[in-house]
């Protein structure tokens, strides 16, 4: 990836809000766990398109562009690089990185369990009708960090969907992430 990041040490903390469940009654429960409503907003609906054409007629040189504009980071490369990984690994503590491994086994445990199985059913006779399961051919995923970064959302979408090794997904043949930290 071989990227330039602005510094964020002096931004706010950012992520949901706390709440003291037990303290609050039906209504200030369904309000915390209501959805947020979609945006109308029609001038922010109108730059979205405009970036989403920009990168359709540019490519890469416009997500480059836009990833500098609202990440501040300067991609040169769009691959991680090994040292890049090695590095990135080095930061992240034994216990930070036993609670990943304990998040990621919690995942694969919840999606293995999903796996649809092939079905083949005689519905009369000569009449055979069956139900094959085949991974596609090319997965990507974007996982945003917004106000609230969650790790969760990188372990259900990476880990499960797109991840080379990955135990459930085998048969996609190419994979990309770009998780926004």
């Amino acid at each position: 990836m071989n990227a330039v990041a602005a510094d964020f040490s002096r931004r706010a903390p950012v992520g949901p809000p706390r709440v003291d469940w037990p303290e609050l009654d039906a209504h200030e429960r369904n309000a915390v766990l209501a959805r947020p409503k979609p945006m109308r907003d029609a001038a922010q609906i109108s730059a979205v398109r405009a970036i989403l054409a920009d990168v359709r007629a540019r490519g890469d040189i416009a997500v480059r562009e836009a990833t500098l504009r609202f990440d501040r980071c300067d991609l040169s490369d769009f691959a991680v690089t090994d040292e890049e990984f090695a590095a990135a690994d080095a930061e992240v503590g034994a216990e930070l990185r036993a609670a990943m491994r304990n998040a990621i086994a919690r995942v694969e445990a919840f999606h293995a369990a999903q796996i649809p199985a092939a079905i083949r059913v005689d519905t009369a006779p000569g009449v055979r009708c069956e139900q094959l399961i085949r991974p596609i051919g090319r997965v990507g995923l974007y996982v945003p960090a917004g106000s609230a970064p969650l790790p969760s959302t990188g372990g259900h979408g990476v880990f499960e969907n797109i991840a080379p090794n990955n135990k459930i997904q085998r048969g996609v043949e190419s994979h990309a992430a770009a998780i926004r930290g």
